[in-house]
């Protein structure tokens, strides 16, 4: 066969990464400013929930388990609260202590 062997059915060919964390880091910040303005913990989770929502469905689309879906938005979301950590750090900060 011309030096390519081919792999049998039951062999994985590669690996494919549906949503790698450095090309989300625009809907990362976007999220966790999202989350930071609103007034109320009630309003920052249903922003979560619908961010969430949209995310499974987009790993749901691409044919990711479950299992790997709830690792990849659990990832994101960490990511958000990276973020809005260092923007309340960041509002500390900023306000002149007493």
């Amino acid at each position: 066969m011309d030096g390519i062997e081919e792999k049998g059915a039951g062999e994985p060919r590669g690996q494919v990464v549906a949503f790698p964390p450095v090309r989300r880091i625009a809907a990362i910040r976007a999220t966790a400013r999202a989350i930071f303005g609103q007034p109320t913990p009630e309003r920052q989770d249903r922003i979560r929930h619908h961010v969430a929502g949209r995310l499974f469905a987009e790993l749901g689309a691409a044919g990711l388990p479950e299992d790997q879906q709830d690792e990849k938005v659990g990832a994101f979301f960490h990511a958000v609260d990276q973020i809005l950590y260092q923007l309340e750090a960041d509002v500390r900060m900023a306000v002149p202590m007493e």
